[in-house]
């Protein structure tokens, strides 16, 4: 279990900028970013998660936590050097990650290093989990985790290996962890567990459903989705609104917190509005049984509906 962590936790993907292909959220403005981070932290979050293909994000992180390192956390992750690559768990790839990482930020040891979407039938896994170990002892690093592709893929990985942290999708119209009872299995093994995609890539907020049209650039990972998918989120999510009168980014929020055992929402914004849209302490209060059981029925009608998401290149699976 990783102690003393903030409800949300500032996801950095959004704050990297542009990077090659459909691998980003696009460009930012450096002094929006400064904004953000700066808003992030003065609101009580402690801890930023990232990756050094994150466009600039460890970067900017790095001057953001010079002068409050022992204030923060930062995760980051290995295993992972280019989207146009596959997922590589060798120790030359590991310890170079690492040392890039510590590089970019400025600093001497990582809060939380995470393996990048491990498949568990690849056989490098355990014995990159058995380097990061040794990484842990000489104190590169403080706690190691998982950022799960599949929420599925932990009821494996888990008899393979013993983590500190997991971070994997978890959301109004995403609930694997629960249908498939993993959090079960990750309740047992006493792991600090961090919701991701909570606003699904951005598809769950009211600028988003109230759209006539909806476009994304090139550059921007969202447009290499189904069509018929992003209609489907417009749909079942503007239900979920109207079901509830309540904007639907507070909803989702309040969602992920009205289950107990999500230690952290992992969030990603592009704008200081966003973030304390999200941040608002209202939103920890969890929903009633109500309304629980209406974003069930709603997603369960969902699922009939659900397209595949479409893949990265590097992602070998």
């Amino acid at each position: 279990m990783i102690k003393n962590i903030s409800k949300f936790c500032l996801g950095t993907w959004s704050l990297g900028g542009a990077t090659r292909g459909a691998s980003s959220y696009g460009k930012i403005k450096n002094i929006e970013v400064e904004k953000i981070l700066n808003m992030s932290f003065e609101n009580g979050i402690n801890i930023y998660d990232t990756a050094s293909v994150y466009g600039n994000s460890e970067k900017i992180l790095g001057n953001f936590i010079k002068d409050k390192r022992n204030k923060v956390k930062i995760a980051t992750k290995v295993g992972c050097t280019s989207y146009f690559k596959n997922i590589n768990f060798k120790r030359k790839t590991i310890i170079n990650n690492i040392d890039i990482s510590l590089k970019n930020l400025k600093t001497d040891y990582i809060d939380v290093c995470q393996l990048y979407n491990p498949n568990p039938l690849d056989k490098d896994v355990l014995k990159g989990f058995e380097l990061l170990k040794k990484i842990q002892s000489k104190g590169k690093i403080k706690n190691i985790g998982i950022s799960l592709q599949n929420p599925m893929d932990y009821l494996e990985l888990r008899k393979k290996i013993d983590v500190d942290m997991i971070q994997c999708n978890f959301n109004m119209l995403d609930q694997r962890i629960l249908s498939n009872n993993i959090i079960n299995f990750m309740k047992k093994d006493k792991i600090t567990i961090f919701a991701r995609t909570v606003l699904n890539f951005g598809f769950f907020t009211e600028n988003f459903i109230k759209k006539k049209r909806v476009f994304f650039k090139k550059s921007d990972h969202r447009s290499r989705w189904n069509k018929n998918q992003i209609n489907n989120w417009k749909r079942f999510s503007k239900n979920i609104s109207e079901n509830f009168k309540q904007k639907i980014e507070k909803i989702a929020i309040r969602f992920i917190f009205s289950h107990k055992y999500i230690n952290s929402a992992i969030i990603g914004v592009m704008n200081k509005k966003q973030l304390m849209n999200i941040v608002d302490q209202k939103n920890l209060k969890p929903l009633n049984k109500r309304e629980l059981y209406i974003i069930n029925r709603i997603y369960n009608e969902f699922e009939k509906n659900r397209i595949n998401k479409p893949k990265i290149p590097m992602k070998s699976r």
